[in-house]
């Protein structure tokens, strides 16, 4: 029988590997995320009730709830949520998660995430369409306005139509809360707030497994997204390139 520090070694271990083969596949893929494959993801968001005709994906961040740190509580306080926490950002692009960056300090405020994360370089080289058009992803006020991220209007005097584009832009953009809500629940652990204990356990390195894991099962068994969006996900082999690996 194995004793807990043997199964937490195994589990490391298996969560490592898993990283190692597979974790190239939530970064920007060229190969994949081309600008007629990005063109096909703004279609389906506009026909799912956006009124923007150049949003490819969303991009947002989770706040996850750790134990309380033995060190430095103040830097992994979230004063929004009340609770020690890590945080991760992330870009839903059709049926799946992509681009985790994290894990990331409580406290740490979404914008600057976005600034360290590197995806802005990665959204001038790509974010186009075949005939060079800019497209844009969506997320909250935290992000801002720039030529490739858009966000809600947001003023004391917001009219009436605008009113009605962010009630149309809000009733998509769920769908990257419901891509992470579907991790939780498939990988309850990763929320069980307890067991989260920072300078014990890797928990940025689980937290992606479980991303990854939950695109797989996106792939085979989809999900309220791929309702949402009407998209296909690709074979779980062709997620993982390993259709042609011996």
């Amino acid at each position: 029988r194995w004793d807990r520090s043997q199964v937490s070694r195994i589990v490391h271990e298996t969560a490592t590997g898993i990283v190692e083969r597979f974790g190239h596949i939530m970064a920007w893929d060229d190969q994949f995320m081309t600008p007629e494959y990005l063109e096909q993801c703004c279609a389906a968001v506009h026909a799912a009730g956006a009124p923007l005709q150049t949003i490819f994906g969303f991009i947002d961040g989770t706040v996850r709830p750790i134990a309380r740190p033995i060190r430095r509580q103040e830097l992994w306080y979230n004063g929004w949520k009340r609770t020690h926490a890590i945080k991760f950002q992330g870009v839903l692009i059709a049926d799946r998660i992509v681009r985790i960056s994290g894990p990331h300090n409580g406290k740490r405020h979404d914008s600057r995430i976005f600034r360290e994360s590197g995806l802005l370089e990665t959204l001038i080289n790509h974010a186009h369409l075949p005939n060079g058009r800019r497209i844009q992803l969506y997320g909250d006020p935290a992000y801002g306005w720039n030529p490739l991220i858009t966000a809600p209007f947001r003023s004391v005097r917001i009219t009436d139509v605008q009113r009605m584009h962010n009630a149309d832009m809000s009733a998509v953009r769920i769908a990257v809360e419901w891509c992470f809500g579907k991790v939780l629940a498939l990988f309850a652990w990763v929320d069980f707030k307890k067991n989260q204990k920072l300078l014990l356990q890797p928990l940025g390195l689980y937290y992606k497994v479980a991303v990854l894991l939950t695109n797989c099962h996106t792939c085979i068994y989809g999900s309220q997204v791929v309702d949402l969006l009407r998209v296909d996900p690709p074979p779980l082999e062709t997620y993982l390139r390993v259709a042609n690996q011996s």
